[in-house]
């Protein structure tokens, strides 16, 4: 029934233009004009016909998609199935759809970062692979104020495979940070303490009444609550808690379940089950790369020469921190300071609350045991290279390699120093 009626078209089209022909050549004997105007109609009005006729007929059915498409937009789209179809990729999912949201649909609380130079294999290419390390719960970043430990979490967060992880939760324990006026203080996006951590990373996934649980029994709850998940978790600046604190924490996560993984970002040198990436120093090409795009904001450094560039370098041992802090120097309002050498000069000078080293290298002293202070402490003695010998006879390093009385080595000393 559907081709009948473009085939009586064609049919009836064919048979004017045949009768238009026919009477054309051989006219009627009355002739007259009504002969000639008739054949002329019927011509026309049969070709029309034909054409339309044998095109409906021969016409192929609509692609496919577009039918789908039209189906899609006629219909109520409000089941699941049906906007699924429309758009694999939303990122809204519709009502009663929870179950169907795809695995490569991924929201995470992850900063920006406006640029990342330490692109090296012993960093990104060993941390972002993290989901691949099925018999630990992550990655470990270490090393020392400033070095990018932040920034090399949260670029391996970023590339990792959103498939893998729906969730992408970013949770950090900093409690200040130092920009070219001094420290400045943060409050209001830090969770300096375990539990705090503990709440923040429980509202992240939904637990909103995990704080109002006793706190020996948050750890588990949030435990359970993470099982079937596929969360990607950065702990970050884990030295600023108390060292039971991070204990506690690497004891959580070692009990991650299955699917969940975390990367952790810490000054603190810790033996835990975990991948660990050791961060120095940015390489030179890196480090020109970050004074190039700061030469960009500062005027100051944009007139210094390759070779001012590359002392800057080599003075701040390739620590980013220490690059944006000597570079601010140069920007900021009422420094006296117009090149690298006089901002490199103030370093001496720096008032308290702005004094980079103190700031990167300061919390160590923390963590040193009193051998390792006399250490340090002699050294500051010698204006010119000391032998290993004088500063064994000044501080007596032999005695922590002496045995105590259960038969164990003493500590030995800092693995900084």
């Amino acid at each position: 029934m559907k081709r009948l009626v473009p085939l009586l078209f064609a049919i009836v089209g064919l048979a004017l233009v045949i009768a238009a022909f026919v009477v054309w050549f051989e006219p009627p004997k009355d002739g007259g004009v009504f002969s000639t105007t008739g054949a002329i109609i019927s011509f026309l009005l049969g070709a029309g016909a034909s054409i339309k006729g044998w095109k409906d007929l021969f016409k192929k059915d609509e692609p496919a998609n577009n039918i789908k498409q039209e189906m899609i937009n006629r219909s109520d789209t409000s089941t699941p199935i049906q906007a699924q179809t429309v758009n694999i990729y939303q990122t809204t999912p519709p009502p009663n759809s929870q179950s169907l949201i795809p695995n490569h649909q991924s929201t995470n609380s992850l900063p920006q970062q406006p640029y990342f130079f330490q692109d090296q294999e012993s960093g990104i290419a060993r941390t972002q692979n993290i989901s691949a390390l099925s018999r630990t719960w992550g990655a470990l970043i270490d090393g020392p104020g400033g070095i990018g430990k932040t920034a090399l979490a949260i670029k391996a967060a970023h590339d990792a495979p959103a498939e893998l992880f729906e969730r992408k939760i970013f949770i950090t324990a900093k409690v200040r940070e130092l920009t070219a006026e001094g420290e400045a203080k943060l409050t209001d996006f830090t969770r300096p303490t375990y539990l705090a951590m503990l709440d923040e990373l429980g509202k992240e996934l939904g637990a909103d009444g995990l704080e109002k649980l006793a706190p020996d029994e948050r750890p588990n709850e949030l435990r359970l609550a993470l099982a079937g998940k596929k969360a990607l978790i950065i702990f970050d600046n884990l030295e600023t808690l108390p060292e039971e604190e991070r204990t506690r924490l690497f004891q959580f996560l070692s009990r991650l379940p299955e699917g969940n993984k975390a990367i952790v970002t810490s000054r603190r040198r810790t033996d835990v089950d975990a991948r660990i990436v050791r961060l120095d120093r940015l390489a030179r090409d890196e480090a020109l790369q970050l004074i190039a795009e700061l030469a960009a904001k500062y005027p100051r450094l944009a007139r210094a020469s390759q070779k001012e560039r590359e002392d800057l370098y080599e003075i701040t041992q390739g620590n980013p921190l220490f690059i944006r802090w000597i570079a601010g120097q140069l920007g900021r309002e009422g420094s006296q300071c117009r090149t690298i050498a006089e901002a490199c000069a103030f370093i001496d000078k720096a008032p308290k609350g702005n004094d980079p080293l103190e700031y990167i290298f300061g919390d160590l002293l923390e963590t040193f045991t009193a051998d390792e202070t006399k250490v340090l402490a002699a050294l500051t003695y010698f204006s010119l290279p000391a032998k290993l010998k004088w500063i064994a006879d000044m501080t007596d390093p032999a005695r922590t390699r002496r045995r105590d009385r259960a038969g164990r080595p003493d500590r030995p000393l800092h693995p900084d120093l």
